[in-house]
């Protein structure tokens, strides 16, 4: 395989990882505020409870159903942000520039989008 079609593969391969991600936080942000609104629906059907049932009801339900919905809000949009982004794979950029790709037979641990060494290292 040429390093082209090395980065090729995965580049293929992140992008299915990322609209894979992307559509289970979206299933999960559907649930989480059908659960929610289920929530809300019974209470105002059955009234607010009284002692230590609104801590179980408010309290961890509405701590359970919205959280959920933040979490995958917020991992929702950094996954479209990752996406708009360049990602410094010789797609957008020339070879020797900033972020622009360098060949597999340079660096061979590398080909798959694999990191080496440590963070100072980069």
């Amino acid at each position: 395989m040429t390093s082209a079609a090395i980065r090729a593969a995965g580049t293929a391969v992140a992008a299915t990882e990322r609209e894979e991600a992307r559509r289970e936080h979206r299933l999960r942000l559907a649930v989480s505020l059908a659960g929610f609104a289920l929530m809300l629906v019974a209470l105002l059907y059955r009234g607010v409870p009284r002692g230590p049932a609104i801590f179980e009801v408010v309290g961890m339900g509405g701590l359970f159903f919205g959280g959920s919905a933040v979490f995958s809000f917020l991992k929702l949009r950094a996954l479209s942000s990752d996406a708009a982004a360049p990602r410094g794979d010789g797609e957008d950029q020339e070879a020797g520039q900033p972020g622009g790709a360098v060949g597999a037979e340079d660096q061979p641990d590398r080909a798959m989008g694999q990191r080496v060494g440590s963070p100072g290292d980069r």
